[in-house]
């Protein structure tokens, strides 16, 4: 009879850290599990602060003309406590859980770079100690988490919390988009046999599209804080209005980004519901295929309607038309989950654990959310109501009865995979009531403060101080309900009940392995063959993949019992092929992450030449050289040739033509380099610089000093590979491959550069 993989894994004790390693153990593994456990400890910290922070604030506004804090703290730690909550708490508690459980949850090993997934995680630490280092140069940044221009500026704001700001902000964007690009080529490329598309588990779905979101969302906030990190340091004026910036483009770029940032705080969210949801109702998911393609259409949609932000900046009534109505067609995706998690929960045998008892209050609390949310597609509803504390209220209830909630109704869920631990349950029961009386008793009040701004550190309104003390204590309760969780995991991790391999017989393949997984994961990669692998092994004659198409019932091994009472997966052994080949790709893990790493970066010079372009129209550009430019920039367009001719010959195995042929495209990119700092000189001689000259300066010299700086980058890159090609043998050509992606890539920016800056003038 065939050997189960549980089987096997069970023949192996789980691996663990000696004492004398301990501590160094953690800091050095790329063990995708330990990764996302420290993720979480990580959140647990910044979560703490952020909710001190709120404590505070909260404790100044519970009575009229209090004096608790000053007015530049209070403005503080409003900022403060932003950016911690979304940075540094929603967004890496979601991609912690989608690092331990997305590899094994698609039947792999680990993630698809698990040294790239390292350094991800070390980025989010480091960015975040970055911001919090303010605190110890006394200058935290107060101008909100949008931290929006007019704010930013000097004589505005004169300290540096703004550049505390912006450079942990692209630190954090930094680690966010390398993690994302690793967990889109992991599910494409290493999705074990039988998993399709169409039989991923919807956390898997919803983190693909959230990563899609993330490495196309984030090159906009990066644009934006290097763009303002350059008016602060080097003298340029995108954002200062006095000397012709604008100050509303700001607000296009970061919305551009904060928009679809909604949605990356909360989609990975709809994926765990999806799938916490049908394990306790006893039901498959009603209407898989509408709940993973609405996360599909909500993805897209959320790219298109970022101006609805921006009702009150003087948009066109044709602007405020279009984005009311995408506002509202948004909706509908978030709608339909709504209803597929209904009418799963409809008729099924609901087992009223902690984890399911805050399913359900999400379903409520976000659906409040979302009703106030279609009222802001109604312009005159959001004049009315803009900054003020009804946006407080309803953007709480989004992510806090929304996100929140689900990651709570995860932490029950999940933590006995993690630590081979139950939760206390009569513990949970406590922290799921006051949890709920805490955050209604908290946000629901300020729906009624529809006219108190939202950025005030006190008031003298009377009518304002009943809500506002109600707010207090709920938040007093939260306080409670959060320290009886944190309780709730010290004990079990000391004292709670064994929880065996599945304890709530659930059906996709983390419950395959033992509670917690062991460091190398699965020891045969298993073969699925429907939505619900674990079903069908436990219930044979009622399998899923009964239904997919009518298929013949495959030869499958005799199912073996779990501690947990479901059944184990059949399997197959996978010989050590790539799973990029086995799955018919034609492309290397590597090269897709290449590939998906140019489409983040072409968002990032689409916002650049938008800048421009906006800017172009102020001033003249005859000072430039066209004709010189032209030849220098034909030595960059004629290295990508001389690249493919240098691939054709790798390919043939002539070492010796290669080489050949990359030195001549390395000369190529050198002498286009060349070219462009002669350009730089002659300019300087007519006193064009970044500061000077209008806006030329500012918007020139940006945009062609990093397209600049990424063909310095693309040369390091070459003469890497130049050196390193005599170790190659044939077939091992990867590393040359992607770098020559990213060589196109860069000639390719180049033409749309050179067209919109050098030949518009003369036409």
């Amino acid at each position: 009879m065939a050997t189960s993989a549980l089987e096997e894994i069970r023949a192996h004790p789980l691996p663990r850290v000696t004492s004398s390693e301990g501590f160094l153990a953690w800091l050095k593994t790329t063990d995708h599990k330990l990764i996302g456990i420290m993720y979480l400890l990580f959140v647990a910290f910044f979560f703490v602060l952020g909710g001190f922070e709120a404590l505070l604030m909260r404790w100044q506004l519970a009575v009229p003309q209090n004096n608790v804090i000053s007015a530049q703290v209070f403005n503080q730690l409003f900022t403060m406590h932003g950016v911690t909550m979304i940075f540094l708490v929603v967004m890496p508690a979601l991609i912690g859980f989608a690092n331990y459980f997305v590899p094994i949850m698609i039947g792999y090993r680990d993630m698809a770079f698990p040294r790239l997934n390292a350094m991800s995680l070390w980025l989010l630490l480091f960015g975040g100690l970055l911001l919090y280092f303010s605190v110890l140069q006394g200058s935290m940044p107060a101008t909100g988490w949008f931290a929006y221009a007019n704010l930013w500026e000097q004589p505005y704001t004169m300290n540096n919390g703004p550049v505390f700001w912006a450079a942990g902000l692209t630190v954090l964007g930094a680690g966010s988009i390398a993690t994302s690009l690793n967990l889109i080529v992991t599910i494409i490329a290493y999705r074990c046999p039988g998993m399709t598309l169409n039989r991923m588990p919807l956390f898997v779905w919803m983190v693909l599209v959230n990563s899609f979101l993330i490495i196309w969302a984030m090159p906009f906030l990066t644009a934006d804080s290097i763009l303002l990190l350059f008016d602060r340091f080097l003298g340029t004026h995108f954002f200062v209005w006095q000397q012709g910036g604008n100050v509303v483009m700001w607000q296009h770029l970061f919305w551009g980004f904060g928009h679809p940032e909604v949605y990356i705080m909360i989609l990975p969210a709809f994926g765990m519901i999806s799938e916490i949801i049908p394990v306790f109702s006893r039901k498959p998911l009603f209407g898989y295929t509408f709940v993973a393609f609405s996360g599909v259409a909500i993805g897209f949609i959320s790219f298109i309607v970022w101006a609805h932000h921006m009702f009150t900046v003087g948009l066109s009534e044709t602007e405020q038309a279009f984005f009311a109505a995408t506002s509202m067609i948004i909706a509908v995706p978030t709608g339909v989950k709504i209803f597929n998690w209904l009418g799963t929960m409809w008729g099924g045998r609901i087992w009223w654990t902690t984890s399911m008892k805050f399913a359900a209050a999400f379903i409520i609390e976000f659906t409040i959310g979302g009703i106030s949310g279609i009222m802001f597609s109604v312009v005159p509803l959001d004049y009315a109501s803009t900054d003020t504390y009804f946006v407080v209220a309803h953007f709480h209830y989004v992510l806090f009865g929304g996100t929140m909630f689900i990651l709570m109704a995860a932490s029950y869920y999940w933590f006995p995979k993690i630590t081979g631990r139950m939760l206390n349950e009569r513990l949970g029961t406590w922290h799921f009531w006051l949890l709920v009386l805490g955050f209604n008793l908290t946000f629901f009040p300020q729906h009624f403060l529809d006219a108190m701004p939202r950025r005030v550190y006190t008031y003298t309104n009377t009518a304002w101080a009943i809500p506002n003390m109600l707010s207090s204590i709920g938040a007093a309760i939260l306080f409670v309900a959060f320290a009886i969780f944190f309780y709730n995991i010290w004990i079990s991790l000391r004292h709670g009940k064994v929880a065996g391999p599945n304890p709530w017989s659930a059906y996709s393949l983390e419950w395959l392995l033992p509670s917690p997984p062991p460091a190398y994961g699965f020891t045969e990669i298993p073969t699925v063959r429907s939505r619900r692998p674990l079903w069908d092994l436990a219930h044979p004659d009622q399998a899923d993949w009964r239904f997919e198409h009518h298929a013949p019932a495959p030869a499958m091994a005799a199912p073996v019992p779990s501690g947990g009472g479901a059944t184990a997966v059949a399997t197959m052994p996978r010989p050590a092929a790539r799973p990029a080949e086995h799955k018919g790709f034609q492309i290397s893990p590597g090269r897709m992450l290449v590939l998906f790493f140019i489409s983040s970066e072409s968002i990032f010079f689409v916002s650049l030449i938008v800048m421009y372009s906006v800017y172009s129209f102020h001033f003249s550009s005859a000072q430039l050289n066209i004709p010189r430019t032209y030849w220098f920039s034909l030595a960059l367009f004629a290295s990508s040739g001389t690249m493919i001719i240098a691939e054709k010959f790798l390919d043939k195995g002539n070492k010796k033509m290669f080489n050949a042929w990359l030195i001549v495209t390395i000369a190529l990119g050198l002498t286009f380099l060349i070219g462009q700092v002669t350009e730089y000189a002659a300019l300087y001689h007519d006193n064009a610089t970044i500061s000077s000259h209008g806006e030329f300066g500012t918007t020139f010299f940006t945009l062609t000093g990093f397209h600049g700086f990424h063909v310095f980058v693309g040369l390091i890159a070459l003469t890497t590979m130049l050196f390193l090609s005599r170790r190659w043998k044939p077939g091992y050509d990867t590393p040359l491959k992607g770098v020559g992606y990213y060589w196109h890539f860069v000639d390719g920016i180049w033409v749309f550069i050179f067209s919109i800056v050098y030949l518009r003038t003369l036409f």
